[in-house]
């Protein structure tokens, strides 16, 4: 809000103060509980997750319509890198949406698991199993064998880094 030299006198003008600014930073916008409310997603914040997937799924499809293109490793790599990244994240959501189903329909978390499974290259249903038995049995014990005490690097870039050579 620009304020100009009278801005003191008109209360209304006024910057929200304390309890009122956290109110305001907390409440989502308006756009996006109309979203939520259009795709039937049952919390506001999963527009996010629809967006990364759906940001991953550009990613294959630019480095798809590149296949042919000799690029130099400047780009490649980088390109790998970044699909890499958006490929864990994906496997991120791909754990919580088997702990919390993100759409109120069934046919549309149905339809989403397919989607998830083609955005990080493994079945949904194949990380029950494991997830399970491992995780939630022994959790964060020697058994559970994803463990994220295994990761001890201060900096979570280089946890993300070395996850999979670590973990795997």
């Amino acid at each position: 809000m620009t304020r100009g030299p009278d801005a003191a006198a008109n209360p209304q003008e006024a910057e929200p103060t304390g309890e009122e600014a956290k109110a305001q930073a907390e409440e989502p916008a308006a756009w996006r509980k109309s979203l939520a409310k259009v795709l039937k997603l049952r919390h506001h914040e999963d527009i996010r997750t629809v967006g990364i997937v759906a940001f991953t799924y550009f990613l294959f499809a630019a480095r798809w319509s590149l296949r042919n293109a000799a690029l130099p490793w400047l780009l490649r790599l980088p390109f790998w890198w970044t699909l890499a990244i958006f490929s864990w994240f994906c496997a991120t959501i791909v754990h919580n949406c088997v702990h919390v189903p993100q759409f109120q329909e069934k046919w549309q978390n149905n339809a989403w698991q397919i989607v998830l499974s083609l955005s990080y290259g493994f079945p949904v249903s194949t990380l029950i199993p494991g997830h399970n038995l491992s995780h939630h049995k022994h959790t964060q014990g020697p058994k559970d064998v994803i463990r994220t005490s295994k990761m001890r690097w201060s900096y979570n870039l280089l946890n993300l880094l070395f996850f999979i050579p670590t973990v795997a």
